[in-house]
């Protein structure tokens, strides 16, 4: 099995363009710049979203603050949601954070069913998320956000704790992540393109 950067990234780099969602238009979107910020998530205890984890204990679920309008936080809420899932293999926790149509969803799902099929989860530290900003506020239900992030080395272990994949992850790069804010009020990714690095 491949890590989750190669398994992702031949599956983003086919998704170069947002369905109806006018990428490279800037649209006098308002921008909103953040720090850099590690999204940090552990089996051995860290408080990931709220919630506390420790080996041996079954960890519960966060629930990320994915409504409002503050898409900074809305993004990094999203992307930690994903890493915790990422080690803590689930593949129905996916609605949370991906629409049904999602066009990455179906890779991001075969993958994390391999996970779990083989006992395994990944034990590293997120991704950072550089920058957010709202490239292009398409209707009351719709918004495109223009991110950069980046990944240090990512490290997968399986049921017992013991490393059996590990990888550079990747340097920073230029992503764009169209958002469909649901019924319940949550802002869920739609369509993802990787524009390449910084």
């Amino acid at each position: 099995m491949r890590h989750r950067t190669r398994a992702l990234g031949a599956a983003l780099a086919a998704a170069t363009v947002l369905v109806g969602a006018g990428c490279k238009d800037s649209g006098g979107g308002v921008a909103a710049t953040a720090t850099t910020t590690t999204v940090t998530t552990s089996d051995r205890s860290t408080t990931t979203l709220g919630a506390t984890s420790t080996t041996g204990t079954p960890a519960p679920v966060p629930d990320p603050a994915t409504r409002g309008e503050d898409f900074d936080r809305v993004f990094r809420e999203i992307l930690g949601f994903e890493t915790w899932v990422f080690e803590h293999p689930d593949v129905k926790e996916l609605d949370i954070i991906y629409t049904g149509d999602a066009n990455i969803r179906p890779k991001v799902q075969g993958f994390l069913q391999n996970l779990v099929d083989k006992g395994w989860h990944y034990d590293d530290e997120g991704p950072v998320v550089h920058s957010v900003a709202v490239e292009r506020r398409i209707d009351p239900l719709n918004v495109l956000l223009k991110v950069e992030t980046s990944h240090g080395p990512q490290r997968v272990l399986d049921g017992g704790g013991k490393l059996v994949e590990q990888s550079a992850g990747w340097p920073r790069r230029r992503e764009q992540y169209l958002l469909k804010q649901g019924d319940d009020g949550r802002w869920r990714i739609q369509n993802y393109a990787n524009n390449g690095a910084v």
